[in-house]
């Protein structure tokens, strides 16, 4: 059911980190864990959800959506560190994070374009959209990511337009 699954993804940026096991699901303190226990690394549940929602347009936004908000966000917490002369790791769990997030989202639109009758221009415009949609939620201060916080203005919308062809 498309609308079941569109609420569903929509309601979901607070629990996008314990699908993809990120380390702000450490500290969110819920208590919907890890889905991929037994395989952190490889994270199959998660790649299997990233792909199956990536088959229907309508959830492939919101799903996408929900995932770039994290990607960018975790990316402008971390440059604005750099910027403001925060000490920061090669390792810093912000940008382990988002290129996690990137490579689900990867997995699920290249999962998805092989699907029957799918056309790899139309994955590409949907990724675009929901990235672009992502960056819009931000901009407004229409979302708030978990332990991220809210974002809103021209910093995080510059941002979000100068780092497209690097996230996507």
């Amino acid at each position: 059911n498309p609308e079941l699954v569109q609420g569903y993804a929509h309601g979901l940026t607070p629990y996008m980190s314990d699908i993809a096991a990120l380390s702000t699901s450490e500290k969110d303190g819920d208590a919907f864990g890890f889905l991929d226990v037994e395989q952190p690394v490889d994270r199959p549940v998660a790649k299997g959800i990233f792909s199956v929602l990536s088959t229907d347009p309508s959830a492939y936004n919101e799903f996408h959506k929900s995932a770039q908000t994290h990607i960018v966000s975790a990316s402008y917490a971390w440059a604005d560190d750099v910027k403001n002369g925060v000490a920061v790791q090669s390792n810093d769990a912000r940008l382990l994070d988002a290129q996690t997030l990137k490579g689900l989202v990867e997995v699920g639109t290249f999962e998805a374009a092989k699907a029957p009758g799918a056309n790899a221009e139309e994955m590409y415009a949907q990724h675009k959209d929901a990235y672009a949609d992502a960056v819009d939620l931000l901009t407004t201060g229409s979302s708030v990511v978990p332990t991220y916080g809210q974002f809103a203005g021209p910093g995080i919308q510059a941002f979000g337009i100068l780092m497209e062809d690097t996230i996507l």
